[in-house]
């Protein structure tokens, strides 16, 4: 797992798949390898990952917080939302959830605008 560290991040890929391979319920492993794929942008395999060690470890709540990213990141909001709940359900920390529900804000926010700005190009189009 040193390569992890030193962000060798086809040998660390390589070792953490090995040790999947050998044990199947290490959930820190699964957590580790979706890390990866995250950095080289293979959101839907991360996300595989993130479910796979949330099943492994359903109390975790930092495995929800990172899933609900991946679900952001791959565009299914609603999935995103239902995994902050569940970290806002099992994090002890009102200001995390405090934190986490201005970003949320923000974020809805900024959807809103993005399908408002839709919509005014749709009319535009549509009157052509």
């Amino acid at each position: 797992m040193i390569h992890y560290e030193l962000n060798n991040n086809d040998e660390a890929y390589n070792d953490f798949t090995r040790s999947i391979e050998l044990n199947r319920y290490n959930a820190s492993v699964f957590r580790q390898r979706a890390e990866l794929h995250r950095r080289a942008g293979r959101n839907q395999e991360a996300r595989d990952d993130l479910t796979r060690a949330i099943q492994l470890s359903p109390g975790n709540f930092a495995l929800y917080e990172l899933r609900a990213a991946v679900h952001v990141a791959l565009g299914n909001i609603q999935e995103a939302a239902a995994d902050f709940l569940q970290f806002t359900r099992l994090v002890d920390d009102e200001e995390i959830i405090s934190e986490l529900e201005e970003f949320l804000g923000d974020f809805l926010e900024s959807i809103d605008m993005e399908e408002k700005l839709f919509m005014q190009i749709m009319e535009i189009n549509y009157e052509k």
